[in-house]
């Protein structure tokens, strides 16, 4: 009796050598894809127990992973909502200070750049359906009437909130960034 890796070469052997020109190659070439598909069902019954393992080691890791995470991501979370709150309100103070000091001095003081080692607000124009019965079918060459919300967002970022389409809102969301290094 011939060892596995002895019958699958003979079979590799086989197709690889295999012409199928009239109706009786076709029945061999047949029953050839079938010894085939029975030798693949034979490998992946081979390996399966140990598969299901690994798979099973590794949604644990992963459970652990996430419960570990679950306490500094929530932290890290805290984190940067308070980084943002505080950098928008500094924003939004030092336009205020910049319009002042156009008023009183005729023209502003340099920005104080802080450096915050890759930390910054991130802006992102984004649009939201309101009423989707007034969206157009189009909005120049956009077709939107099956409402696109990729496109409409894509249209977001290039106008920068700027368009004006009918029961579409377009809005910026903001979202703080920390860089590693």
């Amino acid at each position: 009796m011939m060892d596995n890796l002895t019958r699958i070469n003979a079979l590799i052997g086989e197709v690889e050598s295999l012409s199928i020109t009239c109706d009786v190659e076709l029945e061999n070439a047949n029953s050839l894809a079938k010894e085939v598909k029975k030798e693949i069902k034979a490998i992946k019954d081979e390996y399966k127990d140990e598969i299901a393992q690994y798979h099973k080691l590794h949604k644990e890791a992963k459970a652990k992973e996430k419960q570990a995470l679950e306490p500094i991501n929530k932290a890290y979370d805290v984190l940067i909502r308070a980084i943002g709150i505080y950098m928008r309100d500094r924003e939004k103070r030092m336009l205020e200070l910049r319009k002042a000091e156009e008023e009183l001095f005729g023209e502003a003081m340099p920005e104080k750049k802080l450096d915050l080692g890759g930390t910054y607000v991130k802006k992102t124009w984004k649009a939201r359906v309101i009423d989707p019965d007034k969206v157009p079918d189009k909005w120049g060459n956009h077709r939107l009437k099956i409402i696109d919300e990729a496109k409409l967002n894509e249209i977001a970022r290039f106008e920068k909130g700027n368009a004006q389409i009918e029961g579409v809102e377009f809005y910026q969301e903001e979202s703080t960034v920390i860089r590693n290094g």
